[in-house]
């Protein structure tokens, strides 16, 4: 591509992921005629990104991501940033960031909700790097803790029970028993599913 003198930047598209390419820029003289032969730069060789796996784990009103660690060649990767957005819906939320891991939990999400989830990285010289990961997800239905598409005494309650008193981490936790997103499931949780059972339609046969 020919560009204008002043371009001190520009990106090359249409590339495969995990091919190695070499670039190169030359300078053209015009002064007083053109000479094709110009001045070269170095060669640069760089990798595009393998785009990564990523993965993700709904409840109601939050989901767990995770993704494979994309391979790369040249700047390490420093971090990711995590986004979010409504599929439909016009802008992206970001989450987080700074995410060192490979893991993150997006919370703040409304129940039974199609959503779009993406991972970027983030070089250690600080350069922002390509969306190398997307993933689709529907957040289930609030209270629905054995996600069978009803809130049910029999089936749900003793779901909650079992994770009551839990927190992130523990062996017991449920994310889809932790109705207020944050991080436990406390009695201010059951009263949430106790709630979306009534709304439901009290679908038990018991009392």
């Amino acid at each position: 591509d020919i560009l204008d003198p002043d371009t001190l930047s520009y990106q090359v598209t249409g590339l495969t992921n995990g091919l190695e390419y070499e670039f190169e820029v030359e300078g053209l003289v015009n002064c007083p005629n053109p000479d094709p032969s110009g001045f070269p730069s170095n060669l640069v060789t760089a990798t595009p990104l393998q785009g990564v796996i990523v993965t993700a784990t709904p409840s109601a009103c939050q989901t767990q991501l995770s993704w494979t660690e994309p391979t790369t060649v040249g700047d390490a990767i420093d971090h990711y940033i995590v986004s979010h957005e409504a599929v439909g819906a016009p802008d992206w939320t970001v989450d987080s960031g700074f995410v060192a891991g490979l893991t993150f939990n997006v919370t703040g999400l409304a129940a039974e909700t199609d959503y779009e989830f993406r991972v970027q990285v983030i070089y250690t010289s600080g350069t922002p790097g390509a969306v190398v990961g997307t993933v689709l997800a529907t957040t289930t239905k609030s209270g629905d803790i054995d996600v069978s598409g009803t809130v049910t005494y029999n089936d749900d309650r003793p779901l909650f029970l079992a994770a009551n008193g839990s927190s992130q981490g523990d062996a017991n936790y449920n994310p889809d028993a932790d109705l207020d997103c944050d991080g436990r499931v406390t009695p201010a949780d059951y009263r949430l599913w106790y709630k979306a059972w009534i709304a439901d339609g009290r679908q038990r046969s018991e009392p």
